[in-house]
């Protein structure tokens, strides 16, 4: 509830999707009837800092405590705000050392980092509650994912779930809008199965560079051309694809160097900080290839990455041999 919340926090990282819900989960806690006079919105770009001073010294009229949430508080941390606002932190700071009990402020910025050199942040860390938001990886985003699904009354298996996220990406924002789509698909307790992923979620560049690369390694020269061609007619920059492409085969090589000295996937993964999934995914495909062949592979991605900066060959020329070299070596 309001009621129990300090009488200042804030609220700072990358992941803007977490703190946002963060902040409409304090809203919805207002009773309906009271928002109009005990919930406020400010933006500090447009709002000086002290008219959140004065609203907060200001008792709610018909009782009950205060929820004010402070957007854009660039000024806990070194970013420039868009339009410059004269805010006054001294105010600010004298606020600090008595804050109303009778109204919870919330500051929120879009930042990773707080610029602890500033008396104003050295202060907040000793008086406001700080919460950091960071953008979930690993399995802490699996979970949440789940824990999405599970909320949206669905079921989907774990396998199918990690799947889901390789295609979609780590963008919560975007994440959820996926998971919605899916759960009404499937409807209420329904199953979301691999085929369902597979037909209505679309597949990002990296999967398509995934799927690629894949289809060299099983030589079907014809479905490389099939998704390259596709790739182009969706005015997907070569020069990325071909960063992707070096790195999956980096990926392969050292999935394959690491697997003989013995390690399991979830070792290889926390070594090379990427998820278990694709590492998975990449010893079982390297399989496929013996470790000179990902050598000569990743050499020559290397190379014509070098070769189209230095402007020796046009861009999709470079890519388009890439495919020819490695179909001649795995023929």
């Amino acid at each position: 509830m309001v009621d129990k919340l300090p009488p200042v926090s804030l609220y700072y990282g990358l992941e803007s999707f977490l703190m946002e819900e963060e902040c409409n989960q304090l809203r919805d806690q207002v009773p309906e009837e009271e928002r109009d006079w005990n919930l406020l919105v400010m933006d500090l770009e447009e709002t000086p800092l002290e008219q959140v001073i004065q609203e907060a010294e200001t008792p709610s009229f018909f009782g009950g405590k205060r929820l004010i949430i402070a957007k854009n508080a660039t000024f806990f941390t070194t970013a420039k705000p868009k339009r410059e606002q004269n805010h006054n932190l001294d105010a600010w700071l004298y606020y600090l050392s008595r804050p109303s009990e009778s109204s919870a402020i919330v500051f929120t910025v879009v930042n990773d980092k707080l610029d602890k050199r500033k008396k104003v942040v050295k202060q907040m860390e000793k008086v406001a509650s700080v919460t950091k938001f960071d953008a979930l990886k690993g399995q802490a985003l699996l979970k949440w994912v789940m824990d999405r699904f599970r909320a949206l009354q669905v079921k989907i298996k774990r396998e199918v779930c990690i799947s889901f996220i390789q295609v979609v990406g780590n963008d919560l924002r975007l994440i959820n809008q996926e998971c919605e789509k899916l759960s009404l698909f499937v409807g209420h307790k329904g199953i979301i199965t691999q085929e369902i992923v597979d037909e209505l979620i679309p597949r990002t560049l990296e999967n398509n560079v995934f799927q690629l690369t894949e289809k060299l390694a099983e030589k079907k020269i014809t479905e490389v051309w099939q998704i390259w061609e596709d790739l182009l007619t969706q005015k997907e920059e070569p020069i990325r694809i071909l960063a992707l492409m070096t790195r999956q085969f980096r990926l392969l090589y050292q999935a394959k160097v690491l697997t003989a000295r013995g390690m399991g996937a979830s070792e290889i993964a926390k070594m090379l900080g990427v998820h278990p999934y694709p590492v998975k995914l990449a010893i079982s495909h390297s399989a496929s290839f013996t470790l000179e062949q990902l050598k000569k592979y990743l050499s020559l991605t290397i190379a014509a990455d070098q070769d189209i900066k230095s402007g020796k060959i046009e861009k999709v020329l470079a890519v388009e041999q890439i495919f020819l070299a490695i179909h001649g070596i795995t023929a």
